[in-house]
């Protein structure tokens, strides 16, 4: 006799495998694996860093610059701008303003604002000639200097901490 599955025994058997929420990711893992994760929605856990220029999500467990295709990068994720204003469905706005104002109190008292975000991953080098004609590889973000973008959907898990 076969029993039914219930509901319930199928949330717990999602939950327990990670399909409900998937992987988390280190940005540290996404550079070493670049460009695996290109065009895949995805977690990633970081320390977020905002200024006037330009937003990423940092590692400090690989942070500096990154060697890759015979260019310097910035070894960071580019949080890009909506092509268009999102919608409440396309983007959790409260969640995104919550991890804003745990920036500023970080920056305040020296800490650091971890966070997860989940959102679509890009895989952003490209071939140019810059001026002179020499070929160039070029990225994201403010001068084109991080090899990955991301367009974020939502901010978990918002912690102000002791940087490492």
């Amino acid at each position: 006799m076969t029993r039914p599955i219930t509901i319930i025994q199928i949330a717990l058997l999602l939950g327990a495998s990670g399909a409900c929420r998937g992987d988390v990711l280190t940005v540290c893992e996404l550079l070493d694996k670049m460009p695996a994760h290109d065009g895949e929605v995805v977690s990633v856990r970081g320390i977020y860093s905002a200024g006037s220029e330009s937003s990423g999500i940092y590692d400090d467990a690989c942070r500096g610059q990154l060697s890759f295709k015979d260019r310097k990068w910035e070894s960071g994720i580019w949080i890009a701008s909506w092509p268009k204003p999102p919608s409440k469905s396309e983007f959790d706005y409260e969640a995104f303003d919550r991890l804003v104002k745990a920036h500023r109190e970080a920056r305040a008292t020296g800490r650091v604002v971890t966070a997860v975000f989940e959102g679509k991953l890009k895989y952003c080098s490209v071939q140019a000639r810059d001026r002179s004609g020499a070929l160039i590889w070029v990225g994201c973000g403010f001068l084109g200097y991080y090899p990955l973008e991301m367009v974020v959907r939502t901010v978990r898990d918002v912690r102000v901490e002791e940087r490492k």
